[in-house]
Formats: structure tokens, sequence, C-alpha cells
């Protein structure tokens, strides 16, 4: 069942064409990947796809409906939701509080007797145990990564965007975030599409790889198709080795 349809979708800053001219979909129950350099125009297409941004052309749907002209609320209540490269917590509220504003705000709604119960479950899983009560600004880089997922979970998506969860991560702490994406899809059955420039992390996870570069699509396929494209190759993929 195709959960994420994107057809021809534009979207342009003045001169600037930062998204031009972009298809695809995302099928329920997958692991894509959204690579590209620096400026490829991977998180305007989040940004359009979450409603933050308008697209200039072409349309956007989510299990059939069309996501054109709703706002990110509307958004996430049919399902879809998202996590940001620069996290973006409540700084001044604990990780309780903080998946609490989630929670509150879907469309399904939760007993107020069902909160807690839920709310440290969601945090365990994401492995914030025993954090239910530190304050958002006391946390270290990977736990706000963390608690940036929680909330996203906590809103009981079908599809959630993932933007660069491994940025700034050690090596352990990767295993560890990679672990946890398979978990909520494998065990909570959430489909994902994931920004990352951890190319080898989405090549070893994904089923699927799209590849923008300049804003256009120029790849999409499997792994091991995309990893020998050569078009790939000359715009990012030798480029991303250079750096590793």
């Amino acid at each position: 069942m195709t959960l994420l349809s994107v057809e021809s979708v534009s979207k342009s800053f003045g001169g600037l064409m930062a998204v031009s001219n972009v298809s695809f979909s995302v099928e329920e129950g997958q692991i894509v990947g959204l690579i590209g350099p620096n400026g490829a125009g991977k998180t305007t297409l989040f940004n359009v796809i979450a409603g933050a941004l308008h697209a200039d052309e072409g349309r956007i749907s989510f299990r059939g409906k069309d996501l054109n002209r709703l706002a990110p609320h509307e958004i996430c209540r049919e399902g879809l939701a998202r996590t940001f490269q620069v996290t973006r917590p409540f700084l001044g509220m604990t990780c309780y509080e903080n998946v609490l504003v989630a929670l509150v705000g879907r469309r399904d709604r939760v007993a107020e007797s069902e909160r807690p119960q839920l709310i440290e479950k969601t945090l365990d899983l994401t492995g914030l145990a025993g954090k239910q009560a530190v304050l958002a600004r006391d946390l270290n880089l990977i736990d706000k990564k963390r608690l940036e997922l929680a909330r996203a979970l906590a809103t009981n998506p079908k599809l959630v965007l993932l933007d660069e969860v491994l940025g700034g991560l050690s090596s352990m702490e990767m295993s560890q975030a990679l672990e946890l994406i398979r978990t909520i899809r494998d065990r909570l059955g959430i489909t994902i599409l994931w920004i990352e420039h951890v190319v080898g992390a989405v090549m070893s996870l994904c089923e699927r790889v799209l590849v923008l570069s300049q804003g256009a699509l120029i790849c999409e396929g499997t792994p091991k198709e995309v990893s020998s494209d050569t078009c790939v190759i000359e715009a990012y993929l030798g480029e991303a080795d250079a750096q590793d």
C-alpha cells in the first residue's frame, strides 16, 4: 500500500529552485533513505511534505488524502510526523512534559489515566528510561535526538520523517540509533523516510534510496543500484567517500 505520494513537486525561493519536479512514493512498511549533497533540497522537501512550506507546483498525498494546503498540525494528526535536524525540544520542560504535549495533540484521544504509562513506554523505547523528570535543556545531544523521536512517536504516526538523526553521534551511539530505527519499523510497524549523510548507514538499513542533487531527483532504487549509478557517484558518493 502506498502511504506517501509526491507528484511533480517544486519549490523555489526567489530565483533559487530548491526542489525541482520531484516525484516518488513510499510504500507501507519501508525504510526509505533520502541522500544528497548539502544544499540538494532534502530538508526543503521535508518541510513541504510536513506542511511547514507549501509547494509551488505538484501534489502531495498521504494515505490518499491531499496534503497540499493542510497546516503542519493537521498533517501530523493524519499520521505523518517528523523530527528536525536541529533538535527543537521545549527546553524548560521535562522529558515527560515534552512527550505529553505531543500526546494530547493527536487525533485518537488518550484517556488522562492512560497517559503516564504510554509516556513512560515511549521514553523507555527511545532510550530515555529514568529521565522523565530531566529538563530538556540538560540533556546531551543524543538524548535530545531521542526526545525528538519520542515526541514524534507519541503522535501515533503511520510515517515518520527522520532528518539526520545520526549527525554528531559517536560510532556506538550510531549503532544504538540504527537499532532503534529498525525497532520502530519492525515492532511498531511505522514506515520511515530518512534524510542522512552517513551513507553507509543508509545503504545498510534501507530497502530503497532516493538521491537528490540541486533540487532534482537523479536516482532511486535499491542500495546496490544507487551505489553503482554513475550520476550518483559523480554528484555525491565520490564526495562523501572523500569526506569519510
